[in-house]
């Protein structure tokens, strides 16, 4: 699980895959940067922060595959604001080694070990 902290809220990424989470982190903070602007600021204020009117426009709309998380978070900063972010992984060495010692268990032959 990711945690992406906004100025104002915490916000959880549940990915079902690495691009469907990329792309919910890039959502979050797009919407972040319209919410922080308002909804009229396409041609007056986005562009004083580095955000040219077709981009807002699609910010606000949503659209968010040709923004990378560097240049949002970049925006952010140039907003004032803060970005945070928090990984939480499990203990993957621990997993690979009881599921190894499994497969040995079984008699299988081992994949991708020196035999």
């Amino acid at each position: 699980m990711t945690r992406v902290a906004t100025r104002r809220r915490m916000i959880r990424v549940m990915p079902r895959t690495r691009d469907d989470g990329i792309r919910e982190i890039r959502s979050q903070l797009a919407a972040a940067i319209v919410r922080s602007l308002g909804p009229m600021s396409q041609h007056v204020v986005a562009p004083s922060f580095g955000i040219r009117q077709p981009r807002m426009s699609e910010l606000n709309r949503g659209v968010v595959d040709r923004c990378s998380i560097e240049w949002l978070i970049g925006r952010i900063y140039r907003l004032g604001g803060t970005v945070q972010v928090t990984v939480t992984l499990g203990d993957a060495g621990r997993k690979w080694l009881l599921d190894r010692a499994a497969v040995l268990r079984a008699g299988a032959p081992e994949v991708g070990g020196n035999s």
